[in-house]
């Protein structure tokens, strides 16, 4: 399962700021599903950006209905859109790239469709990280799952995996500093890759079909190992496998 974003309701997920979320080097990738798609409005799909203040990355659907990813660095701020329209109804892979030498790049359903020069080091802040929402109240109106964030620039053929329906964690495990499949099965929402960054749901988010990745080891949930329930909670990890056979049945 992922989760239903509801625009009317303002839902969206909140983690809080840790350094894992903003490497200096880094790369992320997330499945987005557009239930509405109205031109000239906005949509927040991952932002690190404190409103007002400091910021440090942002992933949106602007208001041409175009994919944009914003990096703020220490000398300016990178901007990157892509020509692919978003479209609604269907499953979307977006992933970008970020450094100080190779700069931006954005890639839409597992092709590059931008870039950007650097401009400086990624500047780190110590807000939080929102799905669904930019800190404006732009929020998502639709699905989303299956976010990643590396502290590497991942190359054009792992990106390419990743839209094949790879899961992150079959993607350089050791540099992926958190997962978060959002499978729906736990609130607050747990984080897979060993940080302990579980996702707050604002406004109750609720679940809904997941895009048909495959499952992040197999059938071995050992790697999980490192997860944490919330006080009181139940191991979701007992529910992952059951959930994954229903939904791609």
């Amino acid at each position: 399962m992922a989760r239903l974003l509801a625009a009317a309701s303002s839902q969206y997920l909140s983690v809080a700021d840790n350094a894992a979320l903003s490497p200096a080097a880094m790369s992320f990738s997330v499945w987005v599903w557009f239930v509405t798609n109205v031109s000239g409005s906005e949509y927040g799909i991952l932002s690190k950006r404190t409103n007002p203040g400091l910021n440090s990355y942002q992933l949106y659907r602007d208001a041409g209905n175009l994919f944009t990813v914003l990096y703020w660095a220490s000398v300016g701020v990178v901007n990157v859109g892509s020509s692919a329209y978003t479209g609604t109804g269907a499953w979307k892979h977006i992933a970008c790239t970020y450094n100080s030498t190779d700069g931006a790049r954005l890639y839409v359903d597992g092709v590059a469709d931008g870039t950007a020069a650097a401009d400086g080091t990624l500047v780190d802040n110590a807000d939080t990280l929102r799905f669904g929402d930019d800190h404006y109240a732009n929020y998502l109106d639709g699905r989303i799952a299956e976010v990643g964030i590396w502290n590497t620039v991942l190359s054009a053929s792992e990106i390419a995996a990743l839209a094949a329906r790879v899961p992150p964690p079959r993607i350089r495990r050791g540099n992926l500093n958190a997962y978060w499949p959002l499978y729906g099965l736990g609130s607050p929402e747990p984080e897979y890759a060993g940080s302990t960054l579980n996702a707050t749901l604002v406004n109750s988010p609720t679940q809904a079909d997941h895009p048909p990745t495959a499952p992040a080891f197999g059938f071995d949930l050992g790697w999980m190992g490192a997860f944490t329930a919330a006080a009181g909670g139940a191991d979701v990890r007992k529910k992952i496998v059951p959930a994954y056979c229903a939904v791609n049945a």
